[in-house]
């Protein structure tokens, strides 16, 4: 296991180069990735995935992101991760390792 020297994470590998995600797929788990051990609340992830978007994205753009988020974890799963609903106040999601 590599560890950054400043926050002292775990350094993931190319999970998206191995895994061959969809930029939808990317968004999603570089939105969760990046929110670190705390994870990123699941209300967020429209405004956090669809704000470059005009539009503000789909209607259904919860019901897109949990999808995706069904197959992403499909596709990680086999590298050693997943993305897991976090506990505590509010539905949160978080990048955590799996073990096969």
């Amino acid at each position: 296991m590599t560890t950054c020297p400043v926050c002292h994470q775990e350094i993931l590998p190319s999970i998206s180069r191995k895994a061959e995600l969809t930029k939808l797929e990317l968004a999603v788990y570089e939105t969760v990735r990046h929110a670190g051990p705390a994870g990123v609340e699941v209300v967020s992830m429209p405004d956090r995935i669809y704000a470059d978007r005009y539009d503000g994205g789909p209607i259904n753009a919860g019901k897109v992101i949990h999808t995706t988020k069904f197959n992403l974890n499909k596709k990680i799963a086999p590298l050693g991760w997943r993305i897991s609903n976090a506990r505590g106040v509010g539905a949160r999601w978080k990048l955590e390792r799996v073990h096969a």
